[in-house]
């Protein structure tokens, strides 16, 4: 059987989504393309599915604290400086966050509480 890589490129040209013969991976940027989400699935049900479809209409990746997020997804924040447009950080899906300067703990920049405050 073949299985063909797929590739979701959207106008601004970057790509979005890739899934087929890979682990499906979704991505998300800011205003001034910054990658600011990227979700995968360890779930072989979604091997060929755009994960972008699981999020429906209303959701982004961004938004991993929604009742409605999808649980499958393992979801990665980069956190941005407001003032400076420079990364800060990431928060990883079991919530350790990393920060610039190397130190992964969940205190470090904060548990991500406000990462759409930084990232909208």
């Amino acid at each position: 059987m073949l299985i063909s890589l797929r590739h979701c490129v959207l106008d601004d040209g970057k790509v979005h989504a890739t899934w087929g013969a890979t682990y499906p991976v979704a991505y998300d940027y800011d205003a001034w393309g910054r990658m600011i989400a990227m979700a995968t699935t360890r779930d072989p049900a979604y091997a060929n599915q755009n994960l972008w479809n699981l999020l429906g209409y209303d959701l982004f990746l961004i938004d991993t604290d929604d009742p409605d997020y999808p649980s499958d997804l393992d979801t990665t924040l980069w956190i941005y400086d407001l003032s400076t447009g420079l990364m800060t950080g990431k928060t990883y899906a079991d919530g350790q966050v990393l920060a610039a300067n190397g130190n992964c703990t969940t205190s470090a920049i904060g548990k991500c509480t406000t990462p759409k405050a930084v990232l909208l």
